[in-house]
Formats: C-alpha cells, structure tokens, sequence
C-alpha cells in the first residue's frame, strides 16, 4: 500500500488568501531572508519598538520613568524628539545648554518672587521674551503649523502647542506643578496642585497668564482670539470636556499628532514612540499594534519569515501588554492578527512549539464578534494543521498523535485538520504493517476510529485489515 498524501491547509491573512499552491512543510517555506538587510536598523530587543532609533532616542526613551516624575531634562529629550527633525547629540545637548541657561539666569526673579502665581507669571515673562520672536504685536513669532519645540530654539516660531511644551518643560525645571489641557484643536497649560487652586495659562499668548476661561470668555472673546491664530473657535462645551495631561503625555500627543512635511514613515516611527511613552492611552496603543499588524502583513506578502519573527519577538512585550489592557474590540482583533503573524513566521523558521503554544493561547480569546473572526480561527487552526502536517512528513507519528491529542477539539472543528489527523494514523498503521507488527497497525487504526468516529478511510482501513488478519 502507498502512503496518504497531505491535505491542503493554507492561510487567509488581511489582504486575502495566502496561496493556492500545493503544501509543503512550513519549513520548506523559509527564504532564509537577511532581517538586518531587509528592515536595516529596525527593532531595539532592549525598548521594544521597531522603527529604528537614533541614539538621542533610545536615550529619551530610557529616560521615561524620569518623565512621568516630571524631570525637566527628561521632559526636554521627550519634546526634542517629538519634533523628528533634529536628533544629533550635538543638537539636543545645545538645546539642552540652552534651556539649562535660561532656568539660571531667571532663577533670581523666580526666588524673589512671594508665591507659585508670581513664580509663574515671572516664568510665562521671561519664555516670551528669551525665546518667542516678536513684532509690534504679541503674535509675531506664532505660526499655526510650527509644533516643533527646536523651531522654537532655531527660530523662535511656535503654536499652542510647542509652546505650552516649552513651558511645561520650563516649569518643572523650577519644580512648579503643570498639565496640559486639551481641547480640539487647541492646547493650553494649567497651574497649580491637583485639587487645589487652578492658574490657566495660554501660552502662545505674552498676556496669557491667568486667563479665566468661563462662559464670558467663551461667548466674548473666545471666537476672536481663536481666529486669530487660525483656529476653528472653541466652546464653553469643549473646554468643560477638557483633556487633561501630565507632561510626559504631552509629549507623547505631540509625537502622535503628527507635523508638516512628514513622511509615512516618520509618522510611524513616531507614533510607534509616542505609544512607549504613554501606554494608557488607548487610542496611541491601538494604533501601535495596528502599525505592528500592517508590517507584518507586507512581510508576510514578501514571504520573510524570518525579519517577521524578529519583528515579533522584539515588541511581543509591548504587543501582549497592549492586549491585557485593551478593551477595545478593535485594538483587541488587531493584536490577535499580530500574534497570528508571529505564530506563522516561527513555524517557517522552526520553532513550531513556540508557534503552537501561541496559536493555543490566542485562538481562545477569538470574539466571534469581530469583522476578521473566522479568519482568524481558521489561521489558527492552520497552524496546528501545518504542525501536523510537518510531523507527518517527517514521519514523526508519535509526536503528531500526541499534538493532535492536545488540541484535539480544536482540530476536529476543522475539516482539513481532522482530515490531517487522519492522515497521521493512517500513515502510522502503514509503517506498522510494513513492518509485519499487525497488532501495533489494529491499534492504531482502533485509536483512529475512536477519535475521528466521521474518518471513513480509518474505519474501512480497519475493517479491510481484520478481514485479512486474525487477531
């Protein structure tokens, strides 16, 4: 008797089915692709993020936990960064010298003065006229588009919100207690102990300190005031549904929001970025993952396994957190489809237990109410019938018994992969009976037909053998 061929078991990832082609072992598959000339400076395995980092990065990045306490120098590396266009070393310690410089020399005004309200005003004076450019009016360094805090130290050009990045940063260098408010399209910062009295300062304003944002101002002065600086006019509502945003979040805004001229690329790298720096924001994390699910994708079309799993070995920390935390349905099947990937590259590279360890952890988790559920079962479940399927090439019956044993539900619930598992006693019993060891062949036929009751080829397998043999 000849051996049972394999049956097909593709895969339909995001862009629609994988192949057509005739399987081959997952292995087979391997391009044997180059990741450091494929993606050339991409994944830091010490951060967890992918696009690749400059060395005033990573050191900012480092430089988070700082952050989140309200280190100026920490908070400045952050806000540098965010601007994408400048990230020397050289660069960054002069604008470093620079803000060091101004805390000292207007240290003298911010001692003298008697409490936290004169200790600002002093500090909102003094940013205006060292860093902001001026005309005859109080808008003449401001530029709507101009959000990076280094066009403010090249140019002395700023909108609301490098400006109120500038401060935030100036602030906590004199130990002053900020946040950021955020309203569409708008940015502004506010002062004070949380809790206790709040001062609210516009900051690409040199008269801004202390403005009372209440329903006068909304309905007197607010539409002026905006229009001026080319902004849609914000509501009383809008205020009341104010963001507020520590610092180090500030930042994190400013490299997601986006600036002028920007590639895709950079906006990626960025958001990617933004995403270490506040991992409680949902909407930065979910689009963190979906970045993650997109390339994979594109290496998934470009068949290299490899750059993939270093791709998902490198941020899987970042990735699993994101799906502990997540409540989000969509953010939740995003990082569904990124494990997936990952599973399906670590089987073409030989790692199938990894593979299969995380197709079981995941396939549970499948909400039946996503767009891509079914896809996503089916996917899964193609990795354990490629797994099967590579067992069974390799002639590995035992261990192929022993792996469908496992997950067995799981493979029954799919016609190609009981159909594989067939396969396995199938072909199992034939190398028995080669071997002239019919009890071994009964058995495992009997063994069949127990747990696959719907294989017609094991039950008429073990019939035509009981016929020819007496046991």
């Amino acid at each position: 008797m000849g051996g049972i061929g394999l049956l097909l078991a593709g895969a339909c990832a995001t862009g629609g089915c994988a192949t057509n082609d005739g399987w081959k072992p997952p292995t087979a598959r391997d391009i044997r692709d180059v990741p450091a000339e494929l993606r050339p400076g991409f994944g830091n395995v010490e951060l967890h993020t992918w696009w690749p980092l400059t060395e005033t990065e990573a050191s900012a990045l480092r430089g988070v936990p700082l952050a989140r306490q309200g280190d100026a120098h920490a908070l400045l590396a952050l806000a540098l960064v965010a601007s994408g266009d400048h990230r020397d070393v050289a660069s960054h310690a002069a604008y470093q010298q620079r803000v060091d410089q101004f805390l000292a020399g207007t240290r003298p005004a911010f001692d003298a003065a008697a409490d936290d309200w004169h200790r600002g005003y002093e500090l909102h004076r003094a940013m205006h006229k060292s860093f902001f450019a001026k005309d005859s009016t109080d808008l003449g360094g401001y530029d709507f588009y101009q959000a990076r805090v280094t066009g403010i130290f090249t140019g002395g050009h700023y909108n609301c919100l490098s400006s109120a990045m500038l401060f935030a940063v100036l602030a906590r260098g004199f130990g002053l207690p900020v946040r950021a408010a955020l309203v569409p399209t708008h940015v502004f910062i506010e002062m004070g102990p949380p809790g206790g009295k709040i001062i609210e300062i516009e900051t690409t304003s040199d008269t801004g300190f202390d403005w009372i944002h209440d329903e006068r101002f909304y309905k007197e002065e607010s539409s002026n005031w905006s229009s001026k600086r080319g902004l849609r006019p914000v509501t009383l509502d809008d205020y009341q549904h104010r963001k507020i945003l520590e610092p180090y979040q500030l930042m994190a805004h400013a490299m997601f929001g986006g600036r002028k001229g920007e590639s895709d690329q950079d906006r990626y790298h960025l958001a990617e970025l933004a995403a270490a720096v506040d991992p409680d924001d949902p909407e930065i994390q979910k689009v963190r993952v979906q970045l993650y699910a997109m390339e994979g994708h594109d290496l998934f079309e470009m068949k290299a396994s490899r750059t993939m799993v270093r791709l998902f070995d490198t941020v899987r920390p970042a990735v699993s957190e994101i799906g502990a935390k997540s409540k989000d349905p969509s953010t939740l099947e995003l990082v569904s489809w990124a494990n997936w990937y990952h599973a399906s590259a670590l089987m073409v590279v030989g790692r199938q237990d990894e593979a299969i360890a995380i197709m079981a952890e995941n396939i549970e988790r499948v909400d039946p109410g996503w767009e891509d559920a079914s896809k996503l079962k089916n996917n899964y479940i193609n990795v354990l019938t490629n797994r099967l399927g590579e067992l069974i090439d390799r002639k590995d019956y035992p261990a192929a018994v022993a792996t469908f044993g496992k997950y067995r539900d799981l493979c029954k619930a799919q016609d190609i992969c009981a159909g594989n598992a067939g396969i396995v006693y199938s072909n199992w019993s034939l190398d028995h009976q080669r071997a002239g060891d019919w009890q071994s062949a009964r058995k495992v036929l009997q063994d069949c037909v127990g747990e696959l009751p719907g294989n017609s080829h094991c039950r008429d397998a073990l019939v035509d053998l009981e016929s020819r043999h007496r046991f």
